[in-house]
């Protein structure tokens, strides 16, 4: 049953049988972690949202048209279930829990600045705005780029672009969001 296709899969879990999402888990919970690791450092938190992808993939399952690859499918699924968590803990972040060596936080305690830190969050909110603010179709692939580290390659796969194409479009939404963030300032 491992050698079938991910629709083959999909038709199968559809028709009853449940167990066969184990399939789809085990395929892609390397890149499904991956990707929320990048949102989420640790690692508890991190296997808690992999999780909730999964349930949400099963969930909405009967929405896969096959219209892109799956893989596609459950990485924006996936992604934009980040993006929301991002948004909502955004706001209840606490920069202590990042450090849990307590002399390096001593170390980062006798260097900071509060004026350099209030700067950089008040940037920090701002970028994201302007983010929001931006097209899907520029915003997707910067935050692809540069917020989840992923290749032009990787990048020109999951969206069924060319590579050429892609550039074009991080390009263009660098340069906007550039001139977002000079009328924010």
């Amino acid at each position: 049953m491992e050698k079938l296709t991910d629709t083959e899969i999909i038709r199968t879990i559809l028709d009853g049988n449940k167990e066969a999402f184990r399939l789809i888990m085990d395929r892609y919970a390397p890149m499904i972690f991956h990707l929320v690791r990048s949102y989420e450092k640790d690692e508890t938190m991190a296997e808690e949202l992999a999780h909730e992808i999964f349930l949400k993939t099963y969930e909405r399952l009967d929405m896969f048209r096959g219209e892109s690859l799956f893989s596609s499918w459950l990485y924006s699924l996936g992604r934009n279930h980040c993006y929301d968590y991002a948004r909502k803990n955004s706001r209840r972040h606490n920069v202590i829990t990042e450090w849990s060596d307590a002399a390096e936080m001593e170390a980062i305690h006798a260097d900071y600045d509060p004026e350099e830190g209030m700067i950089a969050s008040e940037y920090s909110r701002q970028l994201g705005v302007c983010l929001e603010r931006l097209n899907k179709t520029v915003a997707e692939p910067l935050m692809m780029r540069y917020r989840e580290g992923m290749s032009y390659e990787a990048i020109s796969k999951e969206l069924g672009v060319t590579v050429s194409a892609l550039k074009v479009r991080v390009h263009r939404g660098r340069r906007e969001l550039k001139e977002l963030m000079e009328k924010v300032q």
